[in-house]
């Protein structure tokens, strides 16, 4: 299912307790910037990950509590998605899974996050937030807020950062638990997605026959260690 209903939620933190501050933190940031922008200047940034998965389905629980989003609706979500130059099959044929369910209108863009956003914010001149899946264990993410206007020399927009405190351990009980579908590569090992000129199955998950899922990785700091240095 890829939007949960209030149902599944209200089971999920019955199960998992600990999730519910979690949860209520990321929907109070995505109103918070729901209310301050307008839903016309909400954009998101999705690239098929797991943590963007997340964000998605997220969003689209708030949008239908806000009664702005149905199944069956044509409101759509401007959705910057950056390509690596060497993009794996499996992750453009995912987020072409999730244009529908979540309504999002994909502009892809090859290159840097930085080249991306100025095109993606200048053919959409209105959008004043971005929703991104940034987590504070991500590089040069520690210090991040919740709302967080970019750097400078970047393009000016609000980063939102709803599951910024989310950990590894959580993703996966979110989309697991809840039956979320998400890409298949990590159902082969690799945690964290490049391209496939840099990114391997992560070496944590090596087993006699191949590798364990992803979400079998129990030390979480070594969710880059599929990320080939170059």
């Amino acid at each position: 299912m890829f939007v949960p209903t209030e149902a599944d939620l209200d089971a999920l933190v019955t199960q998992y307790p600990l999730l519910k501050p979690r949860l209520e933190e990321a929907f109070s940031t995505i109103e918070y910037a729901l209310d301050k922008y307008g839903i016309d200047a909400v954009g998101m940034s999705f690239n098929g990950g797991k943590d963007c998965t997340v964000l998605v389905a997220l969003f689209a629980i708030v949008l239908r509590r806000n009664g702005i989003w149905t199944e069956n609706d044509d409101h759509l979500v401007e959705t910057l998605y950056v390509a690596p130059s060497h993009p794996f099959d499996e992750v453009g044929s995912f987020i072409e899974e999730c244009v529908r369910p979540y309504h999002l209108k994909i502009t892809t863009i090859v290159g840097s996050m930085r080249d991306g956003l100025a095109q993606f914010l200048k053919a959409q001149p209105r959008i004043k937030a971005v929703l991104i899946g940034t987590r504070r264990s991500d590089p040069y993410c520690a210090e991040l807020k919740p709302l967080h206007m970019t750097d400078h020399g970047w393009p000016e927009v609000m980063r939102v950062n709803p599951i910024l405190d989310w950990s590894y351990a959580d993703i996966w009980t979110f989309l697991r638990t809840l039956k979320v579908p998400y890409c298949s590569l990590y159902d082969d090992g690799y945690t964290s997605l490049g391209g496939t000129d840099n990114t391997i199955p992560n070496p944590a998950l090596k087993s006699e026959t191949g590798y364990y899922p992803a979400y079998a990785l129990e030390d979480e700091t070594k969710e880059r260690d599929g990320r080939v240095k170059r």
